[in-house]
């Protein structure tokens, strides 16, 4: 008796609609409570935005202040802030799967942070 047995190789491909963006942001040389942020004028502002994803982001990350794309990338820096630049900031971010031959899946998150910029002032006394 012969005994023959077969194998093959068999590719099972499994396609899902990517998972909304999880973000969350971190603001240095700042004072927050919550989504709020306050800063003294002139202060350096570094905005981080971290994004867990699956499928992993592949770089899409905007910082959007108002309907304007201030910055492409996870940081946002800067410099010396001013009190007109108070107001709502957002960290936008992507997350795309491109299975062949199927239309394209993405998946849109974001998250608000409001940046309140104080004014410096000195106390003089007499």
């Amino acid at each position: 008796m012969v005994l023959m047995v077969l194998y093959e190789n068999v590719i099972i491909r499994v396609v899902c609609f990517p998972d909304a963006p999880k973000i969350s942001v971190r603001v240095t040389n700042t004072q927050s409570q919550g989504d709020t942020v306050k800063v003294n004028e002139g202060n350096r502002v570094n905005m981080t935005c971290s994004v867990d994803a699956n499928p992993p982001i592949t770089g899409r990350h905007e910082w959007v202040q108002g309907d304007e794309v201030l910055h492409q990338g996870a940081h946002y820096v800067t410099a010396s802030v001013i009190r007109s630049q108070t107001g709502n900031y957002s960290c936008r971010a992507q997350n795309t799967l491109l299975p062949s031959g199927r239309p394209i899946l993405t998946q849109v998150g974001s998250k608000r942070l409001e940046l309140i910029v104080q004014c410096e002032y000195t106390i003089y006394t007499l």
